[in-house]
C-alpha cells in the first residue's frame, strides 16, 4: 500500500526536480503547495544535498529566493514562481490549477537567463517509470525517503467511492486495491 502511494508523487518529483531541472547539492528547492508531489520533491531535495523551502498559502514569499522553484498549484502562482527564481534558475509547472492561462513579463524571463518546464509523469513509459523507482527503492529501505501517508484503501470494486475521497481533498494517499493480497 505504501509502495503505490510513493509512485506517482515520487516519479513526477524526480522527472521534474531531478532529471528537468538537474538539482544538485547547494542549492535550493521552493516548492509551492505542499501536496504529495511537493512533499515528495522535498524529501528528494534533501536527499541529493540541497535546501528545500516548503511554500504553503499565505506565506510571504517576497524574500524568498531559490535556484528551482516547483510549482503544484499552476497559474494561481505561476508569477510568484518566477520571481522566485535565481537568476539562471529553473520553474517546474505539474499543473495548471485554477487558472490555465497565464502571462509574465518576458523581459524579466530572459535576462534572468530562466528555464521553465512543464512535467506529466502521464508521458512516462511504464518500463521508465519502473527504472526511476528502482533507483529511489534503496532510499526508501534506508529510511532515507518516507512514503506519502495512506489514508484509505479501497477495494476496486469501491472506485467510485475512493474518486469521491479524493476529490473531496481527503488527507494523505488513497489506494486501490484491485485484489485482496492472500
Amino acid at each position: 500500500e505504501e509502495a503505490a502511494s510513493a509512485g506517482v508523487t515520487f516519479l513526477t518529483a524526480w522527472i521534474g526536480v531531478i532529471e528537468y531541472a538537474k538539482l544538485s547539492a547547494g542549492e535550493t528547492l521552493a516548492e509551492i503547495g505542499v501536496g504529495g508531489v511537493g512533499g515528495a520533491a522535498i524529501q528528494l531535495a534533501k536527499y541529493r544535498g540541497a535546501q528545500a523551502i516548503a511554500i504553503g498559502r499565505g506565506t510571504d514569499t517576497s524574500d524568498i529566493k531559490a535556484d528551482v522553484v516547483l510549482s503544484t498549484v499552476g497559474g494561481e502562482m505561476f508569477e510568484t514562481a518566477l520571481k522566485m527564481a535565481n537568476p539562471r534558475g529553473r520553474v517546474i509547472v505539474i499543473s495548471p490549477g485554477k487558472q490555465p492561462r497565464v502571462s509574465f513579463e518576458l523581459v524579466a524571463f530572459y535576462r534572468n537567463e530562466l528555464q521553465l518546464f512543464g512535467v506529466d509523469s502521464l508521458h512516462r513509459d511504464l518500463t521508465a517509470a519502473a527504472e526511476t523507482l528502482r533507483e529511489l527503492a534503496a532510499a526508501f529501505d534506508s529510511g532515507a525517503l518516507l512514503p506519502p501517508t495512506v489514508s484509505k484503501v479501497f477495494p476496486l470494486e469501491q472506485a467510485e467511492d475512493a474518486y469521491r475521497l479524493v476529490a473531496s481533498g481527503a488527507n494523505g494517499r488513497v489506494v486501490l486495491k484491485p485484489w485482496d493480497m492472500l
